[in-house]
């Protein structure tokens, strides 16, 4: 099956700037899983307003978002989820940031373990009509 795998990406932009960075793996035709990193102050939610660039993240100084990731479950255990995230950080590194954050849902949180982010906290965010999701948020140093 592994022939059939390829990774295709795709930047955001504000006022000319990049700012977030998303991965797709496909099989053959299929999207198998997808995840990005972001120099947005944002670490997770709705991407429809962009107020300034002064929600962007300083290099060195800040530390790179990790966001979206998601395999579909006929794919997980194959390594697309640790491939993506390999992608992602090094592409955060290549830009001058020298850590990470990202919020995980439970089922992501022994993904990002496995790999070296260490968690912080654990809260619930509201969804809406009474639902809630439990989530971890989690740090890794890239140094």
């Amino acid at each position: 099956m592994n022939e059939g795998r390829t990774y295709n990406g795709r930047f955001g932009y504000m006022a000319g700037r990049q700012i977030y960075s998303q991965l797709f793996v496909r099989y053959w035709a299929f999207a198998a899983g997808c995840g990005g990193w972001s120099k947005r102050k944002l670490l997770f939610g709705k991407n429809d307003v962009l107020s300034s660039l002064d929600d962007e993240l300083v290099p060195g100084i800040d530390s790179a978002r990790i966001r979206a990731f998601f395999v579909h479950p006929d794919f997980t255990r194959m390594g697309i989820g640790k491939r993506l995230l390999q992608k992602c950080e090094i592409e955060a590194k290549s830009f001058g940031f020298n850590s990470l954050e990202l919020v995980a849902t439970l089922t992501g949180e022994k993904l990002y373990s496995s790999n070296g982010y260490i968690p912080l906290k654990s809260y619930d965010v509201d969804l809406g009509n009474g639902i809630t999701n439990k989530v971890v948020s989690m740090y890794k140093s890239s140094k």
